[in-house]
């Protein structure tokens, strides 16, 4: 970990000699302290030395989202420019311990002197204080844990592992270090603060990377199998045994060549009544959980299936054997998760028996490119499903103890976890169309479906991601007006920014923006500013790339239109028929001179670029781009690194973006 700990120092900007005093000791003690523990029994981090990774790796996000934040909040520019160097280090005391009580809630230690030994008590501090030589690790009985024992610690060990002189910098601005010790203390007034925000948003992207790229190595005496192997050897045992119907009308599986396409609820049901039939259940052991989403959440949070466009796990498909079709919602598989050998591989459907259906929204404006003939899906043939979120671990077969040694310093080895974003589309709502389209042309972006709940650990609100630097100039918030809960935005200029030699109307031959697509803009300007509306992060209707500024479409018209109806003034279409308030200022918008054209090929115009979301799945969003960004924000947000173009703009002859 010794890269991420590089990284970590680097972010906080302190200087040197401050970086040797303030930093170096809070990670060797915290390093003494947690050994090679893990973080859980058989969850996320619980292989040797995951506690510490997983602590570290919070530091490291947590660092970079604070970048996004003014702090502290609701104080003046002139504080927040003199303090922010503290407030970085509360953060990354904060994220260092927001964990640290797993010893006291969810282990079982045993330190040996010699021949003796005795329980470790993390609350009287280090293996190494308590005269430790070796220490084996075993884990209680899921009734035995006492999880109120997790909030115990991290504000006693404030004292044993932060520097003095740290704290007593700290303490040179009373509000950072009050908040730290709120939330250090778990007090339920801090849940809604930065450091909760940071931190929670840090801890569900440490604990996804894991979960999705993370080893499988666990303690030799965990007794819990994670529910994710239980359900899938119960797949493959269906598989192999032939128990599950495949490429036939009214069958469970349909296979395409690469992935194997599983009805939803008749999987989950099968694979629960296998495990039911076939597993040796052990007294207080947890069962397979009745509720099919979880079972859903379980194998997309660990990358065994293929996740839909929209982010979820659902994929809706039309599926053809012969004469009979019909519709069905459906897990995506692909045959390297399910089978060890390619020659297992099942036989394939003829092409084209498996197409994926498009959930369109309906009425969408002409400016989205149709793809396919519209065909409703019948009725009754689908299924409505839901995130829900993951629990930890299922207890299964005990196993012998393991010795390790205590150790005094840091470890040399192991591995800087890749810093990655985990994006989920945007929360579109209203009726739907279903189209049919083939697998293998299936290219258009697909609205999101509603998911009440984020893809991982949704216990912590998330807080704002990937963002620019603190604003040098300007006062953030005026006196009558409340500071929002994510302060994680640039100012919008007071007078703004000198336009560009060939800006965007100007290339266009002067024509003016309409009073909607102003008002439009002008909402966004402001929500960006103040921070009510999200950007770059998950569920966000904006995001800034390299070229401009990407708007989702329609969702950001409808959420304009939702907040403010008085201020859309609609024009009669030519057949006399009023359009819908959101679709006026979208058509508005296209016409102002503010998006890019799409580079289509063809005679239309289309202002709908496609964008994708880097990682497993490859996501896909379907924005409007907004060039030159800098008339608009001072300073411009760092870009999203996380989301690619499939499609570039066009350009005029001097290669700018041309509307």
């Amino acid at each position: 970990m010794q890269g991420t700990v590089r990284h970590i120092g680097s972010s906080l900007g302190l200087s040197v000699d401050s970086e040797r005093r303030d930093v170096e000791p809070l990670i060797q003690r915290l390093t003494e302290f947690v050994q090679l523990l893990p973080a859980s029994e058989s969850h996320h981090h619980a292989q040797p030395g995951g506690l510490l990774i997983h602590l570290l790796e919070v530091a490291r996000y947590s660092l970079h989202f604070r970048e996004g934040y003014r702090l502290p909040l609701g104080a003046s520019p002139e504080d927040q420019m003199q303090h922010g160097a503290r407030c970085s280090y509360a953060v990354l005391v904060a994220a260092l311990l927001h964990d640290i009580g797993k010893p006291l809630a969810d282990l079982k230690v045993e330190i040996v002197s010699g021949t003796s030994a005795r329980p470790w008590v993390p609350l009287a501090g280090s293996m190494n204080g308590q005269g430790g030589e070796w220490y084996r690790v075993d884990f209680p009985e899921p009734a035995q844990r006492d999880y109120g024992a997790h909030a115990r610690l991290p504000i006693v060990l404030l004292q044993r592992l932060v520097p003095s002189a740290s704290l007593g910098w700290l303490a040179q601005y009373p509000p950072v270090i009050d908040e730290l010790a709120a939330y250090l203390s778990g007090d339920a007034g801090a849940k809604d603060g930065a450091l909760a925000k940071i931190v929670g948003e840090a801890d569900r992207r440490s604990v996804a990377q894991n979960l999705l790229a993370g080893p499988r190595t666990r303690f030799a005496t965990a007794r819990t199998v994670p529910l994710i192997e239980r359900l899938m050897g119960g797949l493959r045992r269906l598989l192999a045994e032939g128990e599950l119907p495949m490429n036939r009308a009214g069958a469970t599986g349909y296979c395409d060549g690469e992935s194997l396409w599983c009805v939803a609820k008749t999987l989950a049901e099968a694979v629960r009544a296998w495990l039911a039939r076939n597993e040796q259940q052990q007294p207080g052991a947890a069962g397979i959980p009745s509720d099919n989403n979880r079972l859903f959440d379980t194998w997309q949070e660990y990358g065994a299936l293929i996740p839909a466009p929209e982010g979820g796990a659902i994929w809706t498909v039309k599926i053809m054997v012969g004469t009979w079709k019909q519709t069905f919602t459906v897990l995506r598989f692909p045959f390297d998760r399910l089978y060890a050998d390619p020659r297992q591989y099942p036989r394939s459907l003829p092409p084209g028996a498996v197409q994926v259906v498009e959930v369109v929204e309906a009425g969408m404006d002409a400016a989205s490119p149709p793809v396919g003939d519209a065909s409703p899906a019948p009725p009754g043939n689908t299924v409505d499903v839901q995130s829900a979120s993951p629990d930890a671990d299922e207890p299964d077969q005990p196993g012998p103890a393991e010795a390790t040694a205590v150790h005094g310093g840091a470890p040399t080895a192991g591995t800087d976890a890749a810093l990655s974003m985990l994006l989920v589309m945007p929360d579109l709502t209203g009726a739907a169309v279903h189209r049919p389209i083939p697998v293998s042309t299936a290219t258009v972006p697909q609205p999101a479906s509603r998911r009440d709940a984020p893809a991982f650990l949704p216990d912590v609100e998330s807080a704002s991601t990937l963002q620019a630097e603190a604003v040098r100039d300007g006062k953030a918030h005026t006196a009558d007006r409340p500071v929002p809960d994510q302060v994680a935005s640039p100012m919008r200029p007071k007078q703004k920014a000198k336009a560009p030699a060939r800006s965007v109307v100007a290339r266009e031959g002067g024509r003016k923006p309409r009073p909607n697509a102003e008002r439009f803009m002008a909402w966004v300007q402001e929500g960006i500013a103040t921070g009510t509306l999200p950007y770059n992060e998950s569920m966000a209707r904006v995001h800034f790339v390299p070229e401009g500024m990407l708007l989702v479409t329609p969702a950001v018209f409808r959420d304009f239109a939702q907040a403010h109806p008085e201020a859309i003034e609609q024009t009669p279409a030519e057949d006399g028929r009023t359009p819908e308030p959101w679709k006026q200022v979208q058509r508005d918008f296209q016409k102002s001179g503010y998006p890019v054209a799409a580079d289509s090929g063809s005679a239309a115009r289309s202002y709908l670029l496609h964008y994708t979301i880097k990682g497993a799945g490859g996501r896909q969003l379907s924005v409007m781009l907004v060039p030159e960004p800098e008339r608009f924000f001072n300073p411009v947000p760092s870009p999203n690194a996380m989301i690619q173009s499939k499609q570039k703009p066009a350009q005029d002859a001097d290669g700018l973006p041309q509307p």
